[in-house]
């Protein structure tokens, strides 16, 4: 089958992409002028370190779906080169220590790793595109089985939420945060199925199969990244505490009143 790169749908794919790669820089910047020098140097290594590894793995991606490498049918199918390190990426956000690689994310206003989760409201309105050109099975648009669209737009009520420090901002962040992992878990349960090999069960998956469709794998693999970032910042903050005493005598004044 061929693509054609230059197509409205993948060039939105790209926009897509370089925006949100633009909205980490904006990120990394504004943690490296709030954080001090010394929590600076904890955690900068790491960060350095990971981007350079995660950037590194996409090129080759990219290079290997531009070489057709991923449209080969075999077995076991070439695509879980893209799966394993992601769930390794996975592992170690999960377990890595707040105190020490992931203290950068006391430095990051939680609303804004809420708020950017709208792109992938514009992801499925691409994805309608990508379904008419038969480029993904219909499954997987939001015609299917593709929910995704309502994480994008639950986005903006939750961070809205967070934002004002609403008293059910902190419970609000945490199921948001949870259903877009359901929602991305329920995504990858329709890709396997369609990508080549002798047990797929709906029509082919071409969009990573060639450049620039495969920019899916860092706009997916991020959103996974900034729920398990948000949820680790939002599960290490404290609820805050309601002074009853407080409230009580506030309300006793009031009822003295005139």
């Amino acid at each position: 089958m061929s693509f054609n790169p230059f197509s409205t749908s993948n060039l939105c794919l790209v926009l897509l992409s370089a925006g949100l790669l633009a909205y980490f820089t904006f990120l990394w910047r504004l943690v490296k002028q709030k954080a001090p020098s010394t929590a600076l140097a904890t955690f900068k290594k790491p960060v350095i370190r990971f981007a350079a590894a995660y950037g590194s793995y996409m090129v080759v991606i990219c290079l290997l779906a531009t070489n057709h490498f991923f449209q080969v049918m075999t077995m076991p199918p070439r695509f879980l080169l893209v799966f394993i390190p992601l769930l390794l990426t996975v592992g170690l956000l999960t377990k890595a220590k707040l105190s020490r690689s992931l203290r950068f994310l006391q430095f990051i206003p939680p609303v804004l790793l809420i708020f950017i989760h709208v792109y992938r409201l514009f992801i499925e309105l691409v994805f309608i595109q990508f379904a008419h050109e038969k480029i993904i099975p219909v499954e997987l648009s939001i015609h299917g089985r593709n929910y995704d669209l309502w994480i994008g737009v639950l986005a903006l009520p939750v961070g809205f939420f967070v934002y004002k420090q609403h008293a059910m901002a902190r419970k609000a962040a945490i199921l948001f945060n949870v259903l877009g992992l359901l929602s991305l878990v329920n995504i990858f349960s329709i890709v396997i199925p369609s990508m080549p090999s002798p047990f797929r069960m709906y029509e082919p998956l071409y969009l990573a199969a060639y450049f620039p469709g495969v920019l899916i794998v860092f706009l997916a693999s991020s959103a996974i990244f900034l729920h398990i970032l948000s949820l680790r910042q939002v599960l290490a903050s404290k609820p805050k505490k309601v002074d009853e005493k407080r409230i009580l005598s506030s309300a006793a004044t009031q009822m003295q009143l005139p």
